[in-house]
């Protein structure tokens, strides 16, 4: 066989001594030895098979190193780019805080009957603050004095007649008159100093640092203090601050009003359960509607509901504040004035009597 071969390459039809065919048998041999034991590398081939070779490969990133990759392994590396970036893409979404933007909320005929009817009970008993002429006064304005008698009679002339208002405004309240005369009283006794609070800090003017009462009375932060607010005049504006960014408008400002009043917590109810299912949709109405008319800021509504807790605690220092000024004026409270506070002094008084048996139990 091997002399066939030798004769198809040397071109020559002699035949090969016994010799010379050994020789090449022995060269043939270990021709094909060397070329055994030699591992030939992916750059031994042909360009036409690296296709099939590249996936046996350890990977590398395009002209790296001055090193050419094959045009199939550049479109595995960017590919891989693409799916990272993709999937870097679905895990930020993912991660991103979820809004309510693109949720619904249905505003029934019932519930849009309550936000008008309570709309138009507060801008009937409380103008709103560009509906009013404001003035103002020089009284004691320079500094701040234990109390100025001047203002505190206008105060309380002032509260007195608010104090009317919030009567009013309650009784245009959905249900609120269908409550018995009892609960309806204890209801407004409780609610009352918070809802003046609520309704005063809602005429705040930040860059005056000012309030204005409803006959357009405007006063600054030593005047509210000289009228007998005292150490509860810079919570009260702290408050009122709070209250900006919520910016709340007159149906939001008034079922915030109504809920504070018709609240099933209050001590002394007869029918409790009565009143919780009367606020129930006035909690409805007040989230659909300022979640429809704002609905980029879905925690309007929780944060609006958080401002009860407060005026409560304000209202708990009135009631402190009420004790030192009943010595500071020269006659007495005005009547209603009186009655108000006498409630929240009696809900205070019982609040700590059960603290203090709570904490003798305790110990």
């Amino acid at each position: 066989m091997f002399d066939y071969v030798d004769v198809q390459l040397f071109d020559t039809a002699q035949p090969a001594s016994p010799d010379c065919t050994q020789r090449r048998r022995q060269n043939h041999s270990e021709l094909r030895r060397g070329q055994r034991r030699r591992r030939r590398s992916a750059a031994d081939l042909p360009e036409r098979f690296l296709g099939h070779w590249q996936w046996f490969l350890p990977p590398q990133r395009p002209e790296e190193n001055g090193v050419h990759v094959p045009a199939r392994q550049e479109v595995c590396h960017h590919q891989a780019v693409r799916n990272d970036r993709k999937s870097h893409k679905a895990k930020e979404e993912e991660e991103a805080p979820q809004t309510t933007m693109g949720d619904t909320y249905e505003m029934t005929a019932e519930l849009d009957a309550i936000v008008e009817k309570i709309c138009g009970a507060h801008r009937d008993t409380f103008p709103s603050l560009h509906r009013l002429g404001r003035y103002t006064t020089m009284s004691s304005s320079e500094q701040r004095v234990q109390l100025d008698l001047g203002l505190w009679d206008k105060f309380s002339d002032l509260a007195t007649r608010c104090i009317v208002k919030v009567v009013e405004f309650a009784k245009r309240v959905p249900g609120f008159t269908g409550l018995n005369i009892a609960d309806q009283i204890t209801l407004l006794r409780a609610a009352c100093l918070d809802m003046l609070i609520l309704r005063i800090c809602a005429r705040y003017t930040p860059d005056k640092d000012t309030m204005t009462f409803s006959d357009g009375l405007t006063l600054t932060r030593t005047q509210i203090h000289n009228a007998g607010f005292g150490p509860l005049t810079d919570q009260v504006f702290t408050f009122a601050g709070q209250m900006l960014p919520l910016q709340m408008d007159d149906a939001e400002s008034g079922l915030l009003s109504a809920i504070c009043l018709v609240s099933g917590d209050r001590q002394d109810l007869k029918e409790p359960s009565k009143v919780e299912v009367l606020q129930e949709p006035l909690l409805e109405a007040l989230k659909i509607y300022s979640r429809k008319r704002r609905p980029s800021v879905p925690l309007l509504f929780p944060k609006a509901l958080m401002k009860i807790t407060d005026l409560r605690s304000i209202s708990a220092k009135g009631a402190e504040r009420a004790v030192t000024l009943k010595m500071e004026i020269p006659g007495s409270m005005p009547p209603l004035i009186q009655e108000m506070l006498d409630e929240v002094l009696e809900k205070k008084d019982q609040s700590q009597l059960s603290e203090s048996r709570g904490t003798r139990r305790s110990t």
